[in-house]
């Protein structure tokens, strides 16, 4: 199963300290995380979302990082940086974009 970190954000800040040249952040919005379809597609790419050192957080539209006003699903790279910022879940074009990262294989 898929784990999923659900981060209450102080002050609309994400804190990426702890994951930071460790992890690559997917954030996605709760009422995006909680469709069906979502789940089920996060589901079935769980082993490719680990090979590709995704943390999938979930955040609330309340307390949105200011940096991602009007996106429902952002990745954020090793080193901190957005990488993408979209209004729907796309993993194939998420996972087609690490893979063109210089930092891909790290």
């Amino acid at each position: 199963m898929l784990e999923v970190r659900t981060e209450k954000l102080t002050d609309n800040i994400l804190d990426l300290s702890q994951l930071l040249w460790k992890k690559r952040i997917l954030l996605i919005e709760e009422s995006t995380f909680n469709a069906v379809q979502t789940k089920s597609i996060l589901e079935k790419s769980r082993i490719e979302i680990k090979k590709n050192k995704i943390e999938v957080v979930c955040f609330n539209s309340l307390n949105k990082p200011k940096e991602i006003p009007t996106a429902n699903v952002v990745l954020i790279g090793l080193d901190g940086l957005i990488k993408l910022k979209s209004q729907e879940l796309d993993l194939k074009k998420i996972f087609t974009l690490i893979s063109s990262m210089h930092m891909a294989n790290f």
